[in-house]
């Protein structure tokens, strides 16, 4: 009985288009992986987009829609009422960051006949879940650390787009937008002060043109650049190569 309560595991396998409704909400936490096929799960204040290869995790109580299609839609699901700690989790529906070698532990969760979940399955899954227990987690941490993963990201990628930033950190674009309302700011802006200090370290550290600056980091045009750059930096390009050559 305990493990029938507090637990549901299982590997399903469809094909063609399903959709299952749970508006009524989530009766327990849910940790999946889509190794083939999509889905697309919708809220009242959330789309999210669900991709082969994506781990994701669904909060108790969150009412949404599911949309699913594919030739082959294959897909693990790990149901669990709580952890068994004091963590709190988050409400939001997410895309998990997931390495290869959480993959690899991921597809070693032995599944049993009918969804029977023993004591070996559990010492499997908890070790995976313990390792994404930051990104679920509430707290303030969690989301400096997202902030700090996109602005790594943007500046790996400096012609990146907002979608993209997201998907790198392993969430949602609206989450992203929420973390960085919380933060005070949002992604573009993030984005800005990004290449801007990376412009001004260019400014000091090499002879390139500003025109050359602003096309090597993705501005529209050098126009728009200066008008970013004095709005994030306080100054003119060339006033911050002035001064450094001073």
């Amino acid at each position: 009985m305990f493990y029938n309560n507090n637990f549901r595991f299982y590997h399903s396998v469809l094909a063609g288009k399903h959709y299952y409704d749970n508006r009524g909400g989530a009766p327990i936490h849910y940790l999946s992986y889509l190794i083939s096929g999509e889905c697309r799960i919708v809220s009242e204040n959330d789309t999210v987009h669900i991709k082969a290869g994506n781990v994701f995790y669904i909060p108790k109580g969150y009412r949404y829609q599911s949309f699913w299609r594919g030739e082959r839609i294959d897909f693990l699901s790990f149901g669990f009422r709580d952890t068994g700690t004091r963590e709190e989790f988050r409400s939001q529906l997410q895309i998990l960051p997931a390495d290869g070698a959480l993959i690899e532990d991921i597809l070693k969760i032995p599944f049993e006949r009918g969804g029977v979940v023993t004591c070996r399955t559990l010492s499997v899954f908890y070790d995976v879940l313990d390792r994404l227990m930051p990104y679920l987690s509430q707290g303030d941490g969690r989301e400096k650390r997202l902030i700090k993963q996109a602005k790594i990201y943007i500046s790996q990628n400096p012609r990146c787009t907002v979608p993209q930033i997201a998907e790198a950190c392993g969430i949602s674009e609206p989450y992203l937008y929420a973390v960085c309302r919380r933060a005070g700011t949002t992604p573009n802006t993030v984005k800005q002060q990004v290449l801007c200090e990376m412009a001004a370290d260019l400014l000091t550290s090499t002879d390139l043109r500003v025109e050359e600056i602003a096309e090597r980091l993705g501005f529209s045009s050098d126009t728009y650049f200066r008008k970013v750059f004095k709005k994030h930096i306080g100054q003119a390009p060339l006033n911050i190569r002035k001064n450094a050559v001073m």
